[in-house]
């Protein structure tokens, strides 16, 4: 009952706080056995990995997370597509005066930093009505969807001293987490 050829196919609650634990570790199996309560993690570890129902649960929950991340990570490029290309017409009524908000898309909604409205009265009992709206700044967008395309890495700095020297070459990080820190190549002269 329950059992398939090879074993039956549901996860035990231990296998399934191991599952869990696995991938909230980052893909450490001990750490997750540990956590799990198995009372030799090390050996356990590597016996539950070979094990196909705890395998395919592991893959079948990091198929689930790396969707989730895709669609988080769409929502941005689409955000930063939205501020580059953000037109300020969008924002105004043919006669120049600033839409309602709920008159703007949602998307050209989303790329405004600030909605400021400012009434004055003067004499006479006449009101002056000054909207001020702010938009997110292109210049910063563009940095960020040029890091995110590799089109640009922040600042690079060699320091060189002759053939026979050693070159130094410093990347800082680019935002991506992928730093790259004195890494140095040695040149021989040739004599």
């Amino acid at each position: 009952m329950g059992r398939r050829k090879g074993g039956p196919t549901k996860l035990t609650p231990k296998e399934a706080i191991f599952v869990a634990e696995y991938l909230a570790s980052n893909g450490n199996a001990t750490e997750a056995a540990t956590k799990a309560g198995y009372k030799h993690p090390a050996r356990m570890a590597s016996f539950l990995m070979d094990r196909p129902r705890v395998r395919n649960a592991v893959n079948r929950e990091m198929k689930e997370v790396i969707g989730e991340a895709r669609i988080r990570s769409d929502d941005l490029i689409q955000h930063l597509h939205d501020g580059i290309f953000l037109d300020p017409a969008e924002l105004l009524r043919p006669d120049g005066t600033v839409k309602d908000l709920s008159e703007i898309p949602e998307n050209i909604r989303r790329c405004i930093k600030s909605f400021r409205v400012r009434t004055t009265t003067h004499m006479y009992d006449r009101e002056t009505v000054e909207v001020e709206v702010k938009t997110v700044d292109k210049d910063v967008l563009l940095t960020l969807a040029m890091k995110f395309r590799g089109m640009l890495i922040d600042r690079s700095q060699i320091n060189h001293d002759g053939l026979a020297g050693q070159v130094l070459i410093h990347l800082p990080d680019n935002g991506r987490g992928d730093t790259v820190e004195g890494t140095v190549v040695r040149r021989e002269a040739k004599e």
